[in-house]
């Protein structure tokens, strides 16, 4: 496998990940060998990923690998995951692709299948509530009558970025009652409004990374519910 992606915890723990797995490689963040993928304006264009592809099929002159990290690979246009696809099919020999992520759902299936995957679990979330107070939340939304949920968004569009890390929070909170829903004794009726809570979410981050207004963005998904 030639391919890791490295998703949950937090960005310094991914990227400690990073260092840790290229560590029988040699090479570190230091070696012109470790070759980086970042975001501009919180997105990854086709365009970077085709330059970013040619630095990696250059054979290393002074080590035996190259590692090309793509940090916030969730920012990753659908454009530009579809052309990484080649290169994680057919990676040459000397070639380690370490993609990381705060959540593999934003990721297309066919980038995260042909990647092994090591998920490092959340503790406190940035605004230092437990996922499962966020999934207790996101269930008495369920519930919540239509006045109720307007009511609650409130407190999740401070600002921009204040109302797109709520939602990071809230989709990973998703994910996890997801899982739940599947390995536990719940009913199909359940199992379906989780899907969907999971679906919206994940579109909703997307929005919102994109500028889309958050109170439009978080009115849609609340209202959906």
């Amino acid at each position: 496998m030639h391919a890791y992606l490295i998703t949950g915890g937090t960005t310094k723990a991914r990227l400690a990940e990073i260092e840790k797995r290229l560590a029988e490689t040699k090479v570190s963040p230091f070696d012109s060998t470790y070759l980086r993928l970042l975001p501009e304006e919180e997105h990854i264009g086709i365009d970077a990923v085709r330059a970013f592809k040619k630095q990696l099929l250059l054979a290393p002159q002074q080590s035996a690998f190259t590692a090309g990290v793509i940090e916030n690979a969730h920012a990753l246009t659908i454009e530009a995951q579809n052309a990484l696809l080649k290169l994680l099919e057919e990676p040459p020999s000397h070639l380690i692709i370490l993609p990381e992520t705060e959540n593999q759902l934003l990721l297309l299936p066919t980038i995260v299948s042909r990647c092994e995957v090591a998920y490092l679990a959340h503790s406190l979330d940035e605004a230092g509530a437990t996922q499962d107070e966020t999934q207790t939340f996101l269930l008495s939304l369920l519930a919540a009558s239509k006045g109720q949920k307007l009511t609650r968004i409130d407190a999740c569009i401070k600002d921009r970025s204040h109302a797109k890390n709520w939602t990071l929070r809230a989709m990973k909170a998703a994910h996890q009652l997801l899982l739940k829903a599947y390995t536990a004794d719940h009913t199909a009726e359940h199992r379906v409004k989780i899907t969907k809570l999971t679906r919206l979410c994940t579109e909703a981050y997307k929005e919102l990374a994109a500028n889309v207004n958050p109170r439009l963005v978080l009115d849609r998904v609340f209202l959906a519910l």
